[in-house]
């Protein structure tokens, strides 16, 4: 299946507990010069990885075909082909366990998909009268109907300004936390705590006891 398993090498999800995961993989056919680098720009438990790909050694397979998996069977065959958690103790049984991901991965694949050959190659390319461009253009799928978005001054129906709310609602949401040692955050915490023991119920501490009587 010529298929590739990529990763980086440092955590991508960092948990409060101590527990980092690396969440973020790619799989690839044909394309195996692929350097995966995360990248520590956010301020967030999960952070965003690079995938770069290089072209210089790749070269076109003589069929071309197009495969259409069928993800429905292809979860089930990969759920029953790898049972639970494999047993690692070393790095050894680490990096048969990638191994045995990989192959289980592809024969699955290939087991559920079926295939149509392309008899139909791509023409040259050519920059003058952007063949290449129509050609694409020509392929490809729909655009999407994004509808207008609500925003407290109304509707924005507008392509740019929809992309600004995105960025600035994102922006909003992975917003550095408030200092803990801030002076105004402690004493707020302070008048809360305050407040609640001021306020609380009290709990009756001396329970009275009855004997049954006949």
């Amino acid at each position: 299946m010529g298929i590739s398993i990529h990763a980086p090498t440092e955590p991508t999800r960092f948990d409060a507990r101590g527990v980092n995961n690396t969440l973020d993989i790619a799989l690839a056919k044909g394309l195996h010069a692929i350097t995966a680098t995360s990248i520590s720009e956010l301020i967030s438990d999960h952070i965003p990885v690079n995938f770069d790909i290089s072209l210089n050694n790749f070269s076109s397979p003589s069929l071309s075909t197009c495969s259409f998996p069928n993800w429905t069977k292809f979860q089930t065959l990969l759920t029953e082909s790898i049972p639970g958690n494999p047993a690692i103790s070393n790095e050894d049984d680490i990096e048969q366990s990638i191994i045995n991901l990989n192959n289980k991965i592809k024969e699955a694949i290939h087991t559920t998909s079926t295939y149509k050959a392309i008899h139909h190659p791509l023409q040259q390319a050519n920059t003058d009268d952007n063949p290449l461009y129509k050609l694409f253009n020509r392929n490809k799928n729909k655009l999407s109907h994004i509808p207008p978005i609500l925003v407290p001054q109304g509707l924005v129906y507008n392509t740019e300004l929809k992309a600004k709310v995105f960025v600035t609602s994102l922006e909003n949401f992975f917003i550095e936390n408030q200092d803990p040692h801030d002076d105004s955050t402690i004493e707020e915490v302070e008048r809360t705590v305050s407040g609640f023991l001021t306020n609380r119920v009290p709990t009756r501490r001396n329970h009275e006891h009855y004997s049954p009587t006949g």
